[in-house]
């Protein structure tokens, strides 16, 4: 009993804290209208559920749409609109509001999609899991966000541009050349789709 008093109030510390309460700040100004109320994302904005990923990869995908190494790909018509964006955020404001979106709930909303989920777990171990976790949950030592937190839209909409040298063109994006590589490997719509409900289904057996 004593512990759940010591860890509410942890959080309830956490939750308060200045740098959050910027995060959320600037969230609500700056992002809420494409990423929703909650940081879940918009399929009809094409925009990604935000809540629970990765402060680290939320820094550096800010940080990339400000310099240009994503979303100034030609055709990249969502990923320009990041980059408006980014390029009023300075550093701190990008930790802020990174963490602050770190720190919501990162419970998974199953979606059904079409795909083989059995055959996609198959797939994702084989050419996903290695970076991204045998829970696609990420791994920060490895650089990798949490694939399980996305939409199934939003998922091959990326891989489709990993696919097609919208994102990973730049020479400075390490990670992003890498699953451009890695996309290579596996270019096929109908395994793209499996993979994609298997991730779907880590969602579903919660």
């Amino acid at each position: 009993m004593l512990n759940k008093f010591y860890l509410s109030a942890i959080l309830l510390c956490l939750v308060s804290s200045p740098t959050l309460a910027d995060g959320e700040a600037t969230y609500g100004q700056r992002c809420v209208v494409c990423h929703g109320a909650q940081a879940q994302g918009m399929v009809a904005m094409s925009s990604p559920r935000l809540a629970g990923q990765s402060s680290a990869y939320l820094q550096r995908q800010l940080k990339h749409f400000k310099l240009g190494v994503r979303g100034k790909a030609d055709g990249d018509n969502t990923g320009v609109q990041m980059v408006a964006i980014a390029a009023g955020l300075d550093d701190a404001v990008m930790v802020e509001v990174s963490d602050y979106l770190s720190a919501l709930s990162n419970e998974l909303i199953a979606e059904a999609v079409n795909g083989d989920a059995r055959t996609g777990g198959k797939l994702y171990q084989a050419y996903c899991g290695s970076c991204h976790g045998s829970d696609a949950t990420g791994n920060e030592m490895l650089n990798s966000p949490n694939l399980a937190l996305l939409s199934s839209a939003y998922f091959k909409a990326q891989y489709q541009k990993f696919l097609n040298g919208q994102r990973g063109y730049d020479k400075t994006d390490k990670y992003g050349r890498q699953m451009k590589m890695m996309a290579a490997a596996m270019p096929d719509q109908e395994q793209i789709d499996d993979v994609a409900a298997y991730l779907q289904s880590l969602a579903a057996s919660e």
